[in-house]
């Protein structure tokens, strides 16, 4: 499957035939680390769908030496901590730092071990990573949306309002990014504010309930109630037989 799409995307004739022979061996005896070395970095990520293949045919000696060797990787290691989140989540924890740290400490899987804090509501270990992600690289728009998440998250509104405006900043017109800023000012009793971001965001997307539910929200606080009665209609208009928004 990886050789398939490799060919597709034009990849060299060479690297292809590695991964190929490599492919080879692995349905005729269990893999070396000659062989494992042959298949780049994002293949290994993809090892699942092989070690399932093994595991029905009961060979067990490739479904071990594949499953081991991918979680040497960043990627098996994080999918390796997706499965251990529920059941063992200081273990969960241990998986996703070990990732940042055979990467070198790359912004980039920081940046994806903050997402998997944040999923896993350990914002203190999501905002560590995503601010050193942003140490790295401050021009990625999501990371900033992430940190301002995080800080959200424990109640620390003007970070995450800062967070925010350079996402917001880094790509014009992104109705999430308006939504959640509208959503930050209200919280921030900044009712105008909260108005001004969440129509903006209303022109990008008109059918949202949500977003006319934040609206009604502000101009409550705002006290401009006529406002607040005609935009809670309208969320209840695009979210026929939703509680929330009728008793709103």
């Amino acid at each position: 499957n990886n050789a398939y799409r490799y060919n597709s995307g034009g990849t060299n004739k060479n690297t292809l035939d590695q991964i190929k022979a490599a492919a080879k061996a692995a349905f005729n005896q269990p893999l070396t680390d000659e062989d494992w070395n042959t298949i780049p970095e994002f293949s290994r990520s993809s090892s699942v769908s092989l070690i399932r293949k093994f595991n029905h045919q009961n060979d067990w000696a490739n479904a071990l030496v594949i499953s081991e060797k991918a979680a040497e990787t960043p990627s098996g290691l994080f999918a390796e901590a997706k499965s251990l989140t529920k059941s063992a989540p200081e273990m969960a924890a241990s998986k996703i730092n070990k990732a940042v740290a055979i990467s070198g400490n790359n912004p980039v899987v920081k940046a994806i071990a903050a997402k998997e804090f944040y999923n896993e509501k350990e914002f203190g270990q999501a905002l560590e990573n995503i601010s050193s992600a942003l140490h790295s690289m401050d021009n990625e728009p999501h990371w900033h949306a992430l940190a301002g998440d995080c800080f959200a998250e424990i109640g620390n509104l003007q970070p995450a309002l800062y967070h925010y405006n350079n996402a917001n900043e880094l790509m014009p017109g992104n109705p999430e990014f308006l939504h959640e800023m509208a959503k930050l000012y209200i919280r921030d009793y900044s009712p105008s504010s909260a108005i001004e971001c969440v129509e903006k965001a209303l022109k990008l997307e008109k059918k949202s309930a949500e977003m006319w539910l934040t609206l009604s929200k502000a101009q409550v606080d705002a006290q401009e109630i006529k406002k607040a009665v005609k935009s809670a209609e309208r969320a209840a208009q695009f979210a026929p037989g939703k509680a929330a928004y009728q008793k709103e």
